[in-house]
């Protein structure tokens, strides 16, 4: 047994998580800094978060006012960004984690911008917001500090400027969600008018997309529904975290990904009491290919994780291919991510630094393994 615990940059700044409470998710952290319409330089930013370009549009018009990023002739498509010297290291990390998890599961990869005409700048605006597609020259993604520098926004914003509109507005939304319209403030029902958009064409109907509204969204107290789920009213709506597995289908579909498709396979999910344990799909047989499963761990008071079984394709040392990525706090970001894990060799248990961890296992197309298990226990002082 491999007694070293993986190694951990430990975070040194500000976490994004708060100990008091439930930890609130991209829509409640946007709609707390964009409480209405306003103007933004060039921008005029509606629809929640969307940035809508005031006088003539310099790019040509492209499909539902959304133009693509072009691919290149390796299958990949590069897209240059910046990052503003506003965001700290914490806050970088941050960004920088979030376009690592979309580059993941699709051909789409972020890169330093060197001399490229066409980019995406991330800076500390007012409000959180992007546009929708390439809009040509340098396009900002707004993520005023400290309130949307958290991962689940960051990827929202981004999957806005790849193409995508939030979910809830596409246009067979009615056969899936019933708008409440009554119970949404008067200012906020052009928030959920339908309109065009690629969403449609690329996927089902995603009820747990990071790109779909909360139940709630918008409520005139907080608590009655704006958006129900048909014909299951208890299905949730909305994804906190990370892109769901229809995200993942859909950037893959519409840049033409040479990529297996991404599957669940029905693993993931939330777990919240003082113990538990979960494991990879078809445990202890072998779990599938191209497989991605979230698990987020959220307690009371700080845990620790055990593994009784891993068995994922790998020497141990190095993961190119299956892997467990953890991050040991609230989101996705490099200064809560620990080592990759792959191989035969049981890590020692690891505390949570607060009081959630999350856990992203990714399959390839070829070799499987049996996969792990992990099991949970909250620390009792």
């Amino acid at each position: 047994m491999d007694s070293r615990q993986p190694e951990v940059n430990n975070p040194s700044e500000e976490s994004s998580g708060d100990d008091t409470g439930m930890v609130p998710g991209w829509f409640d952290r946007i709609s707390a800094v964009n409480n209405a319409s306003f103007v933004n330089g060039s921008f005029v930013i509606r629809n929640l978060d969307i940035a809508f370009p005031i006088g003539r549009r310099t790019t040509p018009l492209c499909q539902y006012n959304a133009c693509l990023w072009p691919d290149s002739p390796d299958g990949f498509v590069y897209i240059p960004y910046t990052i503003s010297s506003d965001f700290g290291t914490y806050e970088t990390a941050v960004i920088a984690a979030a376009l690592n998890d979309i580059g993941d599961t699709t051909c789409i990869r972020f890169i330093p911008r060197t001399s490229e005409t066409d980019y995406i700048t991330f800076a500390s605006l007012s409000g959180c917001w992007s546009s929708v597609g390439r809009i040509g020259g340098q396009q900002f993604i707004s993520l005023q500090r400290p309130d949307c520098v958290w991962s689940g926004v960051v990827t929202h914003e981004v999957l806005h400027a790849l193409g995508l509109q939030h979910e809830h507005v596409r246009n067979d939304r009615n056969d899936y969600v019933q708008v409440q319209w009554k119970n949404i403030h008067a200012e906020n029902l052009g928030n959920f008018y339908i309109a065009q958009s690629y969403n449609q064409e690329l996927s089902l109907y995603d009820y747990g997309s990071i790109m779909h509204y909360s139940k709630t969204a918008f409520s005139i107290d907080g608590v009655l529904p704006t958006l129900i789920a048909i014909p299951d009213s208890t299905i949730q709506l909305g994804q906190d975290f990370s892109m769901s597995e229809l995200d993942i289908v859909k950037l893959n579909t519409l840049y033409k990904c040479n990529k297996p498709p991404i599957r669940s396979a029905g693993c993931g999910g939330t777990l919240t009491g003082s113990s538990g344990s979960f494991a990879t799909p078809n445990f202890p047989n072998n779990y599938p290919n191209n497989v991605r499963c979230h698990w987020n761990i959220t307690t009371n008071i700080q845990f620790t994780i055990t593994f009784t079984d891993i068995d994922i394709e790998g020497d141990g040392k190095r993961c190119p291919f299956d892997k467990l990525k953890i991050y040991n706090g609230w989101d996705f970001n490099t200064l809560y991510q620990m080592n990759d894990l792959c191989g035969k060799n049981l890590p020692s248990p690891i505390t949570s630094y607060t009081r959630s961890m999350q856990f992203v296992f990714t399959s390839d197309s070829s070799i499987v393994g049996k996969g792990f298990r992990v099991v949970y226990q909250t620390v009792q002082n």
